[in-house]
């Protein structure tokens, strides 16, 4: 276990980013601080990252068909307790649009249940079988809207972001799964 973990963390401690490396990324904490292991600040529970304490104020509009909206799921949580400049702002200086506050009113809905039957009330997103491909160049994966971009059939903050740089379109620096050039990000989902 220790050799696996000296092992993961001298590989994080390389100095650039590229698609397909966590090291160098946007979310690599250990970048000049030998002593923090990249990965253990959002994967222990020591980390002193709290992922429920928080309450958000989510998106809402009179025309939105999708159900199960209200607080972000456990994997958008543990982003926000970073992005919702209250509990991570100090310690990783988390500022200008990556600091989201704890109002997503005006972000994107996240938390909501994506399916075939959302797709179909709406009438201007793919069903869940759509294809899609994720990534950039050597580092791209293909599959369907409800494998590559939902988490457990909701939409989260990892929709459209790969916090591990694995399958980015923009070298890291957004961390976006698909391009964000002529909308296509939008039109992963979105059919109009």
């Amino acid at each position: 276990m220790f050799k696996t973990l000296v092992i993961a963390s001298a590989l994080v401690l390389a100095s650039t980013a590229q698609a397909g490396s966590f090291s160098g990324s946007t979310h690599d904490f250990s970048r000049g601080n030998s002593a923090t292991n990249a990965c253990a600040v959002c994967h222990t529970r020591t980390s002193g990252l709290e992922t429920g304490a928080a309450v958000f104020t989510p998106y809402t509009s009179t025309t939105m068909q999708a159900k199960g909206g209200g607080q972000p799921g456990a994997s958008s949580k543990l982003c926000l307790a970073c992005h919702d400049g209250v509990l991570a702002s100090n310690n990783f200086k988390i500022a200008g649009k990556s600091n989201l506050g704890t109002n997503l009113s005006n972000d994107h809905p996240i938390g909501i249940v994506y399916d075939d039957g959302l797709a179909a009330a709406d009438g201007s997103l793919h069903a869940t079988t759509h294809n899609v491909t994720i990534g950039a160049g050597a580092q791209t994966k293909s599959g369907t809207i409800a494998v590559s971009m939902l988490s457990s059939g909701k939409m989260e903050c990892t929709t459209c972001h790969d916090v591990h740089n694995t399958f980015t379109a923009d070298g890291g620096k957004g961390l976006i799964k698909v391009s964000m050039v002529q909308s296509s990000l939008c039109t992963t989902c979105h059919d109009k």
